[in-house]
């Protein structure tokens, strides 16, 4: 189940939570994801601040696995009406494994090419801690523990 909740106006503000049970009979909740986040317009710039936290059970012995906290901080730029320019800084840490720590640096930019199509890219540096999983990363599979990655994304997205 999940429950998620939107304010939006100069200040956005925003909080959700999911929970996952095992399935079976004696179902119990195996993970759980709380999430909240503000964010703050003035002109032209939007500053954001997040907080998630997810936790893992281990489903025959319910006992916690992971407890992941990820801190997030960015920026937004309007740069022109069709065109938003972010950069992005998270920190994730499993507080069951001192060595799973991740730090996320993104750049990216959208570009409307018209009302339903936008051009999109993304340049990410992400640095992984010997431990690191990617339970404390924030882009999925794109991690190697104990080392630096740099990833470059571009795509194309149409609504219909």
């Amino acid at each position: 189940y999940s429950l998620g909740l939107t304010f939006s106006g100069p200040v956005s503000l925003s909080t959700a939570y999911q929970a996952t049970n095992t399935s079976g009979a004696n179902s119990d909740t195996a993970s759980r994801v709380f999430t909240v986040g503000a964010g703050y317009t003035v002109g032209a710039l939007t500053g954001k601040l997040n907080f998630l936290r997810g936790e893992n059970d281990n489903p025959v012995t319910k006992k916690e696995v992971s407890k992941v906290d990820s801190y997030g901080f960015g920026v937004d730029w309007k740069t022109a009406a069709n065109n938003t320019a972010m950069a992005d800084i998270y920190y994730g840490k499993d507080k069951n494994a001192s060595d799973d720590k991740t730090t996320t640096f993104i750049l990216a930019d959208e570009y409307a090419l018209s009302k339903r199509t936008t051009l999109y890219g993304q340049l990410v540096f992400a640095n992984a801690k010997s431990g690191a999983t990617l339970l404390t990363a924030v882009v999925a599979g794109g991690t190697v523990k104990d080392t630096n990655t740099t990833l470059l994304n571009v795509r194309i997205k149409h609504s219909f």
